[in-house]
């Protein structure tokens, strides 16, 4: 790393599991993308408020949760229930439809290419190109006062070729990120396009929730759906306001991530962090579909001391 510099770059095998990955800093954030993985951001530290961005826990099958199904077949109604086998609590009824698992590693700038009339959120376990599950070829670019990482991957689609081009940027004294995407088929597809960023903010407290627009919000624990183009979120104890847009115009879908795991109290839901869902529809082809999403942070003051 260049000290001089005040964004610099470092790619390798810096996490030691065989791939290569590629860290961008700058005296405002520090990124790591993965690409190997789509592209994708594992790591979004925020300087000012020493606070990891993409630190959301990946949704792995545990143990503890082939209890849930006896603890459900051995209680009674309206009440906590216990499992068979031993006296461990299950703290709410219902837990079993929490039983989600993630099929790649949590990350943001998750893209991917759904039928044309999938829902952006809902659709993506059924995705047509799941790109974070398609390696990419990097090149890495140097400016002045800014780092471009230029990203490419190739896959298929009902049967035709699609490749994808994201740029994420980064810049010297911005509290930012951008990436911008260029996608084509090799003939007429009609699709819809999904950017999802996963952010650890905590749910539960009034002074934690969403900005959707006109001065209307919502608990960062809610589920919705909007045709827009900006969402904020915002941690008031945190001090921090983390404000989504994108262009063009497209619809988001929010909700929240939690995970069931075992505590000496019992099993119970953990909360994990705040699912952001961006779409497009796309009339694909040889001519590039172009887009733009971006992640604006601010500090704010009142926060944690």
């Amino acid at each position: 790393l260049d000290p001089g510099r005040r964004v610099v770059h470092e790619s390798g095998d810096l996490d030691g599991d065989g791939a290569v990955e590629l860290a961008v800093r700058s005296d405002r954030l520090a990124l790591l993308l993965r690409p190997a993985q789509g592209g994708t951001v594992t790591e979004l530290a925020y300087r000012p408020l020493r606070f990891d961005l993409a630190d959301v826990l990946t949704r792995r099958p545990e143990h503890s949760h082939l209890k849930i199904a006896e603890a459900e077949q051995a209680g009674t109604p309206g009440g906590p229930t216990r499992t068979i086998h031993e006296t461990r609590v299950v703290k709410e009824a219902g837990l079993e439809r929490l039983l989600a698992y993630d099929p790649y590693r949590r990350a943001s700038l998750q893209d991917y290419l759904l039928a044309p009339d999938g829902e952006g959120a809902a659709e993506v376990e059924q995705a047509w190109v799941a790109f974070p599950a398609e390696p990419c070829r990097a090149a890495v670019r140097e400016e002045a006062d800014a780092v471009t990482v230029e990203l490419r991957a190739a896959a298929v689609a009902q049967g035709t070729g699609v490749e994808l081009a994201k740029t994420v940027e980064l810049h010297a004294g911005a509290d930012a990120l951008e990436a911008r995407y260029e996608l084509r088929a090799t003939q007429p597809l009609r699709a819809r396009f999904a950017v999802r960023w996963t952010l650890p903010l905590t749910g539960s407290a009034p002074d934690r929730y969403y900005r959707i627009d006109k001065g209307e919000t919502a608990s960062l624990e809610s589920t919705g759906t909007r045709a827009g183009e900006r969402l904020e979120l915002v941690d008031e104890w945190l001090g921090l306001a983390a404000g989504l847009w994108w262009s063009p115009a497209g619809r988001v879908d929010w909700g929240p991530i939690y995970t069931v795991s075992l505590s000496e109290a019992g099993l119970e839901r953990i909360w994990q962090g705040a699912q952001v869902t961006v779409s497009w529809p796309v009339e694909l082809g040889p001519a590039p579909w172009s887009g733009r999403i971006g992640l604006t942070l601010e500090a704010r003051r009142g926060g944690r001391s």
